[in-house]
């Protein structure tokens, strides 16, 4: 029902808005990270599960990163899964989340 509520990208992002906020903000407090910028939040599913998604820009020391996040909702539980790699190196690691997450099942 939760995702029933969102029909857009840009409801979404206003839906979960502070949430972004809040993120970006414990993100910058890491030592070694400078800016942070949110790329993404939608709904996602895969064949198996739906869930809610949201992508980081890091701007760290070691370079840019990208973190994303799939948090699942199922009743009073919630699984969560969540990536981070240098941006120059998403050639090699997309490929790999792309299909760890197509293939993420939860009962």
């Amino acid at each position: 029902i939760w995702y029933g509520l969102c029909g857009t990208e840009s409801k979404l992002d206003s839906l979960f808005g502070s949430v972004l906020d809040e993120t970006a903000r414990a993100l910058r407090s890491i030592e070694g990270v400078g800016n942070v910028k949110a790329l993404h939040s939608r709904i996602e599913s895969n064949k198996y599960i739906t869930c809610i998604f949201v992508e980081f820009e890091v701007a760290k020391t070691d370079g840019v990163k990208l973190q994303q996040t799939w948090l699942c909702p199922m009743g009073d539980k919630a699984v969560k899964l969540t990536t981070s790699y240098r941006q120059a190196e998403a050639a090699l690691f997309k490929p790999v989340i792309t299909y760890v997450w197509e293939s993420l099942r939860a009962k």
